[in-house]
């Protein structure tokens, strides 16, 4: 029972050259507009990296509570609820009554250590066992 069974993943019905103007369309306007505002590529580089390693490494520690919780989704819902308490405007942030933007910055920075440890510290497993 210790084994992760993989199933296969559902094919879907539309073509393939569907697919990928769909996911492009969905990937490309967000960055397009942001270009457009800054108007250079060295600035849309680093404001998506300054908005995309907080939200990857979110993921990162999400995962890995997943897997070390036992599959556990309660402890990812968990880990979520608690993150948008603290970043929203009504929730902690008016409790102690910081800057909402320094929240911000100082969360960020956290989960970008945290996730960036739990990844080095894991070696990319995130807590899954090894299956031979």
């Amino acid at each position: 029972m210790d084994r992760i069974r993989i199933r296969p993943v559902p094919r879907s019905s539309r073509p393939i050259a569907r697919r990928a103007a769909d996911n492009g369309v969905l990937l490309a306007v967000p960055r397009a507009e942001l270009l457009c505002r800054t108007r250079s590529w060295a600035t849309t580089a680093l404001a998506l990296g300054i908005f995309l390693l907080p939200h990857l490494r979110s993921r990162v520690i999400t995962g890995w509570l997943y897997n070390s919780a036992g599959s556990s989704v309660l402890i990812a819902g968990l880990f979520h609820s608690m993150h948008n308490a603290i970043v929203n405007p009504s929730g902690l942030v008016a409790v102690v009554s910081l800057p909402q933007f320094e929240v911000l910055v100082i969360m960020a920075g956290i989960v970008v250590l945290a996730g960036a440890i739990i990844g080095v510290a894991t070696r990319g497993r995130l807590g899954l066992k090894r299956s031979l």
